[in-house]
């Protein structure tokens, strides 16, 4: 996972959505669209070649990348 030059507004929308366990209630928190938080994070991911959470349903639990993606910041 290499963190050269990510955009601090992607890392925001990520913690936002770790935090609220959700994409509805992290968006809702920043103010933002699910559509826009939802193109963040998976811009995020591409930008990491990883993935951050398993998505189940309207839950967003954090994969271990996630985990220690939180953890740095």
């Amino acid at each position: 996972m290499k963190l050269n030059n990510l955009d601090l507004n992607k890392i925001k929308h990520f913690q936002a959505v770790a935090e609220h366990g959700g994409l509805q209630d992290g968006a809702v928190s920043l103010n933002l669209t699910t559509s826009a938080v939802y193109q963040s994070i998976k811009k995020l991911e591409e930008d990491l070649h990883v993935h951050l959470f398993y998505r189940s349903g309207k839950n967003y639990v954090l994969t271990d990348d996630g985990k220690k993606l939180l953890k740095l910041f």
